[in-house]
């Protein structure tokens, strides 16, 4: 894995070799029936497009699977959040539900 300094470093490279094409489009004259060669790709050339498009992979892996990972748990604790509170509120009117039975039956009794 490399840096974020070797990233910028070496895709500032890359822009170089752009503006040195385009350099030498300009100097011959774009609209002129003239043929310019294509500079060659050194091997150096396509380590670093090798190393811009891993890490550009990597970036977007990884974002999509922090999003699905914080979509996923986020549910999950929701989710279980309102099953407790579900339970706890049906256990209070359980309770409450119990003990109204038993007052009902303490006036019968007294009555």
């Amino acid at each position: 894995m490399i840096s974020d300094a070797q990233f910028l470093e070496q895709d500032a490279q890359i822009l170089d070799i752009f503006k040195e094409e385009g350099s030498s489009l300009d100097s011959v004259g774009v609209g002129s029936e003239a043929e310019t060669e294509p500079r060659d790709l050194t091997i150096e050339d396509l380590r670093r497009i090798d190393r811009i498009v891993q890490k550009a992979k990597f970036s977007v892996v990884a974002k999509h699977s922090i999003s699905f990972l914080f979509k996923t748990i986020g549910v999950g604790v929701s989710e279980l959040a309102l099953a407790f509170i579900g339970a706890t509120k049906s256990a209070n009117l359980t309770r409450s539900s119990v003990e109204t039975e038993e007052h009902k039956n303490e006036r019968v009794d007294n009555a």
